[in-house]
Order: C-alpha cells, then structure tokens, then sequence
C-alpha cells in the first residue's frame, strides 16, 4: 500500500502539470480528482485518517467545479456523490458522525436526480441503497433509530428491485443482504427483539 500511495502521489504530480498545460480539458480534471480519491482510500488502509480525509477534500473540490462546468455530463456528478459518500464513512469512523450525516445528504440529492434521470443504470440505483444504509447507521449512532428504520426501508425496496431485475449479481445481493441486516440492528435499539431476529435470519438467507 505504500508503494500505492506512492504511484497515486506520482500520478497526481503528473495530473496538476496535465491541468496546467491543458486548460479546460475535463477529462484530465476528472482523472486528477479520481487520482486524489484512490489515493484517499490507500491513506484510509494505512491509517493515515487525516491525510486521507484532505486527498477526498481535493477530490471532491475538482469534482464539483466539473460538475458546475458539465452538469449534463452524469458521470461527474456520479463520482462526486460516491466521493461524498467515501469521506462520510471515514468521518463515521473517527466519530465525526453530524459531518458524516451532511455528506451522506449531498450525496443523497444528487443520487436520486441520478435515479430519476437514469432510471435504466442499476449503479446509481446501487449507489444511493449504498448512502440510504450509511445514514443510517449514522443516525443510530445519534440514538435515531426510528429515522434510520425509515431509511433502511428505502434501501431494502431498491436492493429487491436490482436482485429481481438483475439476478445473480453478487453485489446486488450482498448490498441488500446488508440493508437487511441494518434494519435488525435499528429494531433491536429500540428494543423490538422480535422483529430484530427475523431480519437478522432473513439476511443470512439472502446472504447464502
């Protein structure tokens, strides 16, 4: 991984001079911003917390001017909410979870345009099950079950909707699997042992 983050911080010296010498060429904006998120998960892997959160936050600056400059282009937009996303779970992870909540909103907005505006791509569909579950592992974090329940609703309907369309893929199966599991723990904060176990069954199940 080392090694990783060396090639990534190699690969971004070479991104910034392309963006220099090449002004408003999208594509090596957009490589440069994904440069920098690839590099943010290999610092997340060796516990490099806050350098990890500043490469997502050079990521995610690129990634939004792209997305202001080319709003019709979904891809930019895609792989923004996916960044907001990624940062979120790592500020979960060192208990900054208000900060985590707001990043999961951004994402969330502009995941469900992305769903509406392309109902036929499974991956944005995928993608917004993915940050549906993530708020709510957040929320049970701040003692709001009930809010996360609401959520984990959303996410199992979309992961149903992708196994039936789409059988057979694992990650489909495994995301659904997991908003299913979810759902057992936000029951079991709130005390419904009952209702708990059968989601924590039925996602075993599914998971097999």
């Amino acid at each position: 991984t080392d090694e990783a983050i060396e090639l990534f911080n190699k690969s971004i010296g070479i991104g910034k001079q392309l963006v220099t010498d090449q002004p408003g060429v999208s594509e090596h904006v957009f490589s440069l911003a994904k440069t920098y998120n690839n590099l943010a998960l290999a610092l997340v892997a060796t516990g490099q917390i806050d350098q990890a959160i500043e490469s997502y936050h050079q990521s995610i600056a690129y990634k939004e001017q792209l997305v202001k400059d080319f709003p019709d282009i979904s891809e930019y937009a895609a792989s923004l909410g996916k960044s907001y996303s990624s940062l979120g779970v790592t500020l979960r992870d060192i208990g900054q979870t208000d900060e985590a909540i707001e990043l999961y909103d951004k994402a969330i907005v502009i995941e469900i345009q992305l769903v509406k505006d392309h109902p036929s791509v499974p991956l944005y569909a995928s993608s917004l099950a993915s940050t549906y579950s993530r708020l709510g592992l957040s929320f049970v974090d701040n003692g709001q079950a009930n809010q996360a329940i609401e959520l984990y609703n959303r996410a199992i309907l979309i992961g149903k909707q992708l196994v039936e369309d789409q059988p057979g893929i694992p990650s489909h199966v495994n995301r659904w699997s997991i908003s299913i599991y979810n759902m057992g723990i936000a029951l079991g904060e709130l005390g419904q042992t009952d209702e708990a176990i059968e989601y924590y069954n039925k996602s075993i199940t599914i998971g097999k």
